[in-house]
């Protein structure tokens, strides 16, 4: 999985570029008739993900920073939507293609705090507006954590998204958390 090579890489040396090629296929297992469960359509070809990515990890340990940029690119079809359909037809075949660039950061200026940002930029293509309608074109999120005592810790986050799928609209969220673990 790319976090396990991102950790792998950091130990070894940077800078390092890393290239992620997957692809995947979703088969579903038709429920038996005999058991009195509605057997869905045997005609439907599975659905086809490939997914690829190229990018930068580079751990600064003298300065105390992390950073990570890609370039993805992702085609899913074949995807089945069902929305306002019954089983026994035959449902809406889609392809998509999501593709962009997404940068984030760790930065520790003492061990006690961490300063983690996040931002994304994505362009989507779709043959329908039902997968996209949920896409925001950018989105970014900066955190600020702050352990208070081994067992303590203070966090403040902010997540804002715009330009969300075919609406345009925005969103954003702030959270704050104070942990205390209990052993």
């Amino acid at each position: 999985s790319y976090d396990n090579q991102a950790s792998h890489v950091g130990l070894h040396s940077t800078p390092e570029i890393y290239i992620l090629i997957q692809k995947f296929t979703f088969l579903h297992k038709y429920a038996d008739a005999n058991k009195g469960t509605k057997k869905g359509n045997q005609n439907l070809k599975p659905e086809l993900i490939q997914s690829r990515e190229i990018g930068y990890y580079g751990n600064f340990n003298t300065i105390h920073l992390q950073w990570d940029v890609k370039l993805f690119s992702d085609q899913l079809d074949q995807l089945m939507s069902n929305s306002n359909r019954s089983l026994d037809s035959t449902p809406l075949m889609i392809a998509t293609k999501a593709s962009g660039i997404e940068t984030e950061s760790d930065y520790r200026p003492h061990h006690q705090w961490l300063i983690h940002a996040n931002y994304t930029y994505i362009t989507d293509e779709s043959n329908t507006n039902t997968e996209t309608s949920f896409t925001p074109r950018n989105s970014a999120s900066l955190l600020l954590s702050y352990k208070y005592k081994p067992d303590l810790q203070i966090s403040i986050s902010k997540y804002f998204s715009k330009e969300i799928g075919t609406s345009g609209n925005k969103y954003s969220r702030t959270d704050i958390m104070v942990k205390k673990i209990i052993n």
